[in-house]
């Protein structure tokens, strides 16, 4: 019985992390769920391999991030987990900066900001 519970848990936990996505997290909350779960894998003597991991990870994340999905999968040499971590988190401060400038140059902030100059 308890092998059966045992296997059980183990496919809970693959179809979790097969289903973990960026959605509403931030990258850091995002790769920590993808941590905890292939962690507690590794606990219960069920590893996914780096590059499995690497590609699970990918799946999840939103199209903002499609240009740099791309190109890690287009990529010769394999990247750790660790490394796309790095990359995710960089990718993720350069969307916000990208976000915060496009707010900033709107024509409604241009207009704020032209009218309260004037006053």
């Amino acid at each position: 019985k308890f092998t059966s519970l045992f296997r059980s848990h183990i496919h809970q936990l693959k179809n979790k992390i097969q289903s973990v996505t960026k959605k509403g997290f931030t990258m850091t909350e995002y790769l920590t769920q993808i941590k905890e779960i292939s962690d507690q894998l590794r606990l219960a003597s069920s590893t996914i391999d780096d590059e499995d991991l690497v590609l699970l990870t990918l799946n999840g994340l939103p199209e903002e991030h499609d240009a740099l999905k791309t190109t890690i999968r287009a990529r010769v040499e394999s990247i750790t987990m660790d490394d796309l971590c790095s990359l995710l988190s960089s990718e993720e401060i350069h969307i916000e900066n990208k976000a915060k400038i496009v707010v900033h140059d709107s024509p409604v902030a241009y207009a704020t900001t032209k009218g309260s100059k004037n006053s």
